[in-house]
């Protein structure tokens, strides 16, 4: 939905809006398959490690709009959109990423962190 309302503009954003449930369903499939193996197998090792691990789920269109308007794409959004939402700092190394949203939320680097 998002390639086709910011990247090929072959929909305007509300109609991409207005798309049907199995639309934005397949959106999120697609997102969520980027997970590799490792990345999976990491994520269970960390749950071993922290105490208490908070599961969050975005409002998808807040996100959707995010997306728009910062020209990323709806898998990076997620996590602006949930840093948003809970008025959490973003930590990332990309660094494009960084500078598209440095004005509106705060964003650091590992090595700031550490």
């Amino acid at each position: 939905m998002w390639k086709e309302i910011y990247l090929h503009k072959t929909i305007d954003f509300e109609t991409g809006l207005e798309g049907s449930d199995a639309t934005l369903l397949m959106v999120l499939f697609k997102s969520y398959t980027m997970w590799s193996h490792d990345r999976l197998e990491f994520l269970k090792m960390l749950m071993g490690v922290i105490d208490k691990i908070e599961l969050v789920e975005p409002d998808y269109v807040d996100t959707l709009k995010t997306a728009c308007k910062y020209g990323i794409t709806f898998y990076d959004a997620i996590y602006v959109q949930i840093a948003i939402d809970h008025s959490d700092t973003l930590v990332t190394e990309d660094k494009k990423l960084r500078k598209k949203i440095c004005k509106d939320i705060d964003v650091l680097s590992v090595n700031e962190i550490l």
